[in-house]
């Protein structure tokens, strides 16, 4: 695993490097999604593997803790990097960085 510079991601923030290929991040994609950390080339890639990230929902409850009376407010989502699918977006990437070399030489 490569070292790289983390950069606070706040508005405003565009000068990241992909996590795949290293490739400067498109500024409006790192603009719209601050989460991000790969390019637009390889946000594409890894929606075959379920996408960059995973979202997750819980309904929230206003009524009090015990009471048959059920009372749901709204519902909090949650973001969260998808790891396996990057793990695999990045052998991806690397098996077909090694054949390229294989097949130049």
């Amino acid at each position: 695993m490569g070292t790289h510079s983390v950069v606070p991601l706040t508005k405003g923030t565009s000068m990241r490097h992909c996590e795949v290929c290293k490739q400067l991040i498109d500024a409006d994609r790192a603009e719209a999604i601050l989460q991000t950390r790969l390019c637009t080339e390889h946000a594409r890639e890894i929606q075959k593997y379920g996408g960059e990230f995973i979202m997750s929902s819980t309904q929230e409850k206003t009524s009090k803790e015990g009471s048959l009376k059920k009372n749901y407010g709204g519902i909090s989502t949650r973001l969260r990097r998808n790891e396996r699918a990057i793990s695999q977006l990045k052998d991806d990437y690397d098996r077909a960085k090694g054949q390229s070399g294989q097949n130049a030489g």
